[in-house]
């Protein structure tokens, strides 16, 4: 059996070609349809990255000569230590708390309504936390930049005004979230170290809680 020569291919075309033209056809007309119906979509790119700032010393780490409070502290009441702001900022961007502050404003929310991809379709109701944040899990990706520590955070909208007003809200509402949950386990943390200070006599101890008082204003 021998191999078919570039004039046997061409032949076989020419007898198929009512057949290729019809597909050709119907892949036009697909398209076409398919360019009429959907919305076009614009991507916004953030790129974010964790803050650099003094890591919090450990209990132990007082400079304390004599057993310094680090025995003596309720670590429940003192609370954790944060080291992973970033890591947080990453997992709460698209969940309901941050949902829930973006909800407060009538721009996201002219935006929201507006959110689709195909002209035949009404806008998915996004009126409630928990729809919200479902949505942003499936329209906000956030992606690692090589090796590096940075993160790649997109969003896709029919409006490219209102993508680069929603990356910005979500930052700065998750961004002020962590803010103010730090700031609070901050202040709870000082008031816990103050009334301790002022409980001991040992002035090893007094250094020492001084020390992590300092280390509080850092925070």
């Amino acid at each position: 059996m021998t191999e078919p020569t570039l004039a046997d291919v061409l032949r076989e075309c020419w007898r198929a070609r009512v057949h290729l033209v019809a597909g050709a056809f119907v892949g036009l007309l697909a398209s076409l349809v398919f360019i009429m119906l959907c919305v076009p979509q614009y991507k916004a790119e953030m790129l974010v990255g964790p803050a650099d700032h003094p890591p919090v010393p450990a209990f132990e780490d007082t400079g304390a000569e004599s057993p310094g409070p680090a025995a003596h502290i309720d670590r429940s009441a003192f609370g954790a230590i944060d080291s992973y702001d970033f890591t947080r900022f990453e997992a709460i961007l698209r969940e309901r708390s941050v949902a829930a502050q973006l909800l407060r404003d009538d721009a996201v929310k002219q935006g929201l309504s507006q959110a689709r991809r195909w002209s035949f379709l009404p806008a998915p109701p996004l009126d409630t936390p928990e729809r919200l944040s479902a949505w942003l899990k499936d329209n906000v990706d956030v992606e690692p930049v090589g090796s590096t520590g940075l993160r790649r955070v997109v969003f896709r909208h029919s409006d490219p005004a209102f993508a680069t007003l929603m990356l910005r809200d979500l930052y700065n509402t998750a961004d002020a979230l962590i803010r103010s949950d730090l700031q609070a386990k901050t202040d709870r943390r000082k008031a816990y170290l103050d009334k301790m200070a002022e409980e001991t006599n040992n002035p090893d101890h007094k250094r020492a809680l001084t020390k992590l008082l300092l280390d509080q204003e850092q925070v």
